[in-house]
């Protein structure tokens, strides 16, 4: 059965006006992480609970003059959290070491806050996935061990204007961190050019310079190694040579003296029945015969 001209027509309408309506949200917020972060910011004076609709992958809210302590512990539970931005607020508190451990947590900025205390890491819970991590201008008075272990793919590391005398434990084993700033650091606060604070540019690049420093030395001993020993092996042979040489020439120049002798007196017997001036030619023969060989070699007077 054919169909009319006019059904083509409103299928083609319906069609156009399904393109033109806005796509989905690519990530809403569920009832779950709405009230995680809820539960997060409850001491937090300034802050508004974003809409259902809102995309929870990030929180950003730099220099919104928050004040209070977050519940870290709640926020790392916010399971489509992927990046936060909470920078030029008046956040107190310290920071857990279960949070370091958020699942999905890829960029964090915390900077120009009043965090303090110890940075701590659990290494019982799993590593985390960031990559990010900027706590300048902070409290911070010390790092605890486990920092390689617990951020292993860290590549931007921010500590700069805190009050951390050293730098954190296992810091130059993170082989994919591309910058680290730790300028401005001292203990009593201070920014004078005595403090330890330095900038580090890159903890990965003194790592890669370690290693090649390494390589370059093991290149060496492996150079000298190589040429040592074969010079050390072909002179060893050639000493052996020459003596055993030596050895055989003074024993044929010994056995020619023998035979030299032997035939002097040889012709001393046979020539007693003749004068005394053939029997002088003949030892002077054999003398001249015995004098004519020096280290194997024959010389003809």
């Amino acid at each position: 059965m054919e169909l009319p001209d006019d059904s083509f027509t409103i299928s083609g309408i319906f069609l156009f006006f399904l393109l033109l309506l806005p796509p989905p949200a690519a990530s809403s917020c569920s009832p779950s992480d709405l009230a995680r972060i809820s539960l997060a910011f409850r001491f937090v004076t300034g802050f508004q609970l974003p809409s259902p609709t809102a995309d929870c992958t990030a929180i950003t809210l730099p220099s919104c003059n928050l004040t209070g302590a977050i519940s870290w512990t709640h926020l790392r539970r916010v399971s489509a959290l992927r990046t936060i931005d909470l920078s030029g607020n008046n956040l107190l508190g310290s920071i857990p070491a279960l949070f370091w451990s958020a699942p999905r947590l890829h960029h964090v900025n915390l900077a120009d806050n009043r965090l303090g205390g110890s940075l701590r890491f659990d290494l019982s819970l799993p590593a985390s996935p960031l990559k990010s991590l900027n706590l300048s201008g902070n409290r911070f008075t010390s790092a605890g061990t486990g920092l390689e272990a617990a951020l292993p793919h860290l590549e931007v590391l921010d500590l700069s204007r805190n009050h951390l005398g050293v730098a954190p434990p296992g810091m130059g084993k993170l082989r994919r961190l591309r910058h680290l700033d730790m300028s401005h650091n001292d203990p009593d606060g201070g920014e004078s050019a005595a403090t330890k604070a330095r900038l580090l540019r890159s903890a990965s690049h003194r790592s890669h310079a370690a290693s090649r420093r390494r390589h370059r030395i093991s290149t060496r001993y492996r150079t000298v190694i190589a040429v040592v020993i074969p010079v050390s092996v072909v002179i060893g042979l050639c000493s052996v040579v020459l003596i055993l040489h030596l050895i055989y020439l003074c024993h044929r120049l010994t056995e020619k003296d023998g035979k030299v002798e032997e035939r002097g007196e040889g012709a001393t017997a046979a020539g007693n029945g003749k004068e005394g001036g053939d029997a002088d030619d003949g030892v002077g023969k054999d003398v001249r015969r015995r004098g004519g060989w020096i280290f194997g070699w024959k010389i003809n007077p």
